[in-house]
């Protein structure tokens, strides 16, 4: 929804992209130019993972990642897939600021591997406002929140 919502807006962007989904979408639009990851297909996460996808963000420098997650605790950022993990830490390593995209499901969620700490966030955006000790701790962190009307 995000990249539907991103493609529509007419922005002349360059996005760097493992998921095809994202690729597909911004792709649409005349104005983006769309820039697909090479990896391993991964069917299930509709992108491509591994060690040449890591190689190749290494690459480039960006304004803004954005990056989803299966959990956001006041610890961090928390996912369920090494591989994508490892895809996050590079976007989040060659951004200028980080953007994490939630629902409000992963509140409080802690997954099996840890992206980044919280203090890593630059900005969360949700559809509903986090509970009040994750809010506490993303405030204190300088966190942004942005809650989007769906």
């Amino acid at each position: 929804l995000f990249a539907e919502a991103l493609a529509a807006r007419g922005l002349h962007l360059t996005i760097v992209t493992n998921g095809l989904g994202v690729a597909t979408a911004l792709g649409q639009a005349e104005s983006c130019r769309v820039v697909l990851c090479p990896g391993n297909y991964v069917a299930r996460e509709g992108g491509l993972y591994g060690a040449d996808t890591v190689a190749f963000l290494s690459r480039f420098k960006a304004n803004k990642t954005f990056i989803g997650a299966g959990g956001l605790t006041p610890d961090g950022v928390t996912d369920a897939d090494s591989l994508g993990c490892a895809v996050k830490r590079a976007m989040i390593e060659r951004a200028e600021r980080v953007l994490l995209l939630v629902d409000s499901a992963k509140f409080g969620a802690g997954q099996f591997e840890r992206v980044c700490g919280i203090e890593t966030l630059d900005d969360v955006v949700c559809e509903a406002p986090p509970p009040r000790d994750l809010a506490l701790a993303l405030r204190g962190n300088g966190v942004r929140v942005t809650v989007a009307k769906g």
